[in-house]
């Protein structure tokens, strides 16, 4: 809800300014992650990451619903560290078929609403 990475920074650069910590949430995919790490890893006041474990078995393989990834993947070391990829973008990049095997579905999200119009976070 903080509008992508560039969003996500600016919130960071604030958070920098007041010498406040940066805790990204990311409970979605290995995508979702690899962003986090990269906003993680210019942020000067980053403290923590929320990552979806249940995407990672062991130190080193990825289960099925990393499976959308060709390389770049987050490497858990399974003691609660990721390494942070060094390719363009985000580090990672999607598998040809990964449409075709990872269809789209939608999802009701009920987002609360101040009465301006900006979203709450409950």
């Amino acid at each position: 809800m903080a509008g992508g990475i560039s969003g996500a920074r600016k919130i960071a650069a604030v958070a920098e300014a007041s010498h406040i910590g940066l805790a990204p949430h990311n409970p979605l995919s290995a995508v979702s992650t690899a962003a986090c790490l990269m906003i993680a890893a210019t942020s000067s006041t980053f403290v923590i990451q929320e990552l979806p474990t249940h995407l990672w078995r062991d130190s080193s393989t990825a289960n099925p619903a990393v499976g959308m990834l060709r390389e770049g993947t987050p490497i858990y070391d399974g003691m609660g560290f990721l390494t942070i990829g060094d390719a363009p973008g985000v580090g990672v990049a999607l598998r040809p078929d990964a449409a075709e095997r990872f269809p789209r579905s939608r999802r009701n999200l009920k987002t609360p609403l101040h009465i301006d119009g900006s979203v709450v976070d409950q």
